[in-house]
């Protein structure tokens, strides 16, 4: 019998009074529920099984409490990991194309269906749970980005290796059902840092749900609810029940109907963003995975009501509404970084060759490194008419800027 009338809202409850915002709060619960869901339970809407999986990254600036829910969700996996292969299997936070592969190979689950004692049901299923980003991705690795794509789906995977450790890998390998569930945390700079231009446009970013908050709250220090540890006991108590769900989960009918109307009407309210447009496709299942979730959270009868429909679109819907903020921020934060060692490298050329303002093509090199070609100039453009630097002539090089003696924004 749970302890707990839902999961979630123990899980937020939980950290009402910490820093962290109550987006990320309330996306650590449901990505917990994700993982521990792994393949056991699904739903068909004539398309096959789709699985609670998710990909969801959270998104704010330093110090507001990503971490603090990371390592909470895996703190809440780890009570379900055994050490055997009917445990839950947790993956590392530093992997590579390679090693990720394998870890999933490792990780490989037996469970025994309801109503069958004798035959157990095997797939490989891996939860990761991720502080930093850069961890896993330290920089934009189409092999690994192509790996966890296909892997997101939960179909056949397979494998041929050049360079093996075993003859065995060199013939290749196959995993029949796979599934890979991931939980990350992020910065708007580490994202314009990572992504090329056009990766919204491809299958890995439209699988990811985008998690944004600029809130910074400050707390009382030395302060701790008496509740917390008769929470966090009941909390870790019914992961387990959610950990033992299985079998497919069905709808009532009016969740049903509300789901097919809604469905059939394109998804409204749909998201404008023009980096948005590839995600947008893949929104009735990222509604499915959540309305199973919403359920086991909930409880142990595997039926999705119109009430979990509804907490899906709730969900869903308060998420894309700052997924452009995002963006927006993730071009103010490279632009105003980039700006700023711009105008340190000036100025320090400027003082070490006796004031002498620094040649463009000089800045124009430095900036390269930095930006898109084509922004180059833009940037240059936005440097002098925020009075940062001042351009002047050269007759030996031509324009050539000088710094103003004091840095941006002081």
């Amino acid at each position: 019998m749970r302890k707990l009338s839902n999961w979630i809202d123990a899980f937020v409850s939980l950290n009402a009074s910490s820093s962290t915002p109550d987006s990320f709060k309330l996306w650590g619960a449901i990505g917990a529920v994700a993982g521990a869901l792994e393949r056991r339970v699904w739903v068909d809407v004539g398309l096959g099984p789709l699985y609670p999986n998710m990909y969801t990254f959270l998104v704010g600036g330093p110090g507001v409490g990503k971490t603090l829910v990371t390592n909470q969700v895996r703190q809440m996996w780890v009570e379900l990991d055994n050490g055997t292969d009917t445990g839950l299997r947790i993956a590392s936070q530093s992997l590579t194309s390679a090693s990720i592969v394998d870890e999933l190979r490792d990780a490989t689950r037996r469970i025994f269906a309801p109503g069958n004692a004798l035959e157990p049901t095997k797939f490989n299923a891996l939860a990761m749970s991720v502080n930093e980003l850069g961890v896993l991705l330290p920089a934009y690795e189409p092999d690994l980005m192509n790996k966890l794509t296909d892997l997101y789906d939960g179909i056949i995977y397979s494998e041929r290796r050049r360079w093996a450790k075993s003859t065995d890998d060199a013939k290749g390998f196959t995993v029949e059902s796979p599934l890979i569930n991931l939980f990350a945390a992020t910065t708007p700079g580490y994202l314009t840092n990572l992504l090329p231009e056009g990766a919204f446009d491809m299958g890995f970013m439209s699988r990811v749900i985008l998690v944004f908050s600029a809130e910074r709250n400050i707390v009382p220090l030395f302060q701790r609810d008496k509740r917390e540890a008769v929470t966090i006991e009941s909390m870790k108590q019914d992961m387990h029940r959610i950990f033992a769900l299985g079998g497919e989960m069905s709808f009532t009918a009016d969740a049903k109907n509300a789901l097919i109307e809604w469905h059939s009407l394109g998804g409204p309210p749909i998201p404008d963003h023009p980096r948005l447009q590839n995600y947008i496709t893949r929104r009735t299942a990222h509604i499915l995975k959540l309305c199973m979730i919403a359920s086991a959270s909930q409880g142990d009868d595997r039926i999705i009501t119109i009430d979990h429909l509804n907490r899906a679109f709730k969900w869903l819907f308060d998420a894309e509404q700052y997924m452009p903020d995002i963006f927006k921020a993730m071009q103010v934060d490279n632009t105003v970084k980039v700006m700023d060692e711009c105008w340190h490298f000036a100025y320090v050329t400027y003082i070490k060759e006796g004031n002498r303002p620094v040649a463009e093509y000089r800045l124009i090199e430095f900036l390269k490194q930095r930006v898109p070609v084509q922004h180059v100039m833009t940037v240059l453009t936005i440097m002098t008419g925020a009075k940062l630097i001042e351009k002047e002539m050269l007759v030996d090089v031509g324009n050539a800027y000088k710094p103003k003696p004091r840095r941006p924004g002081s």
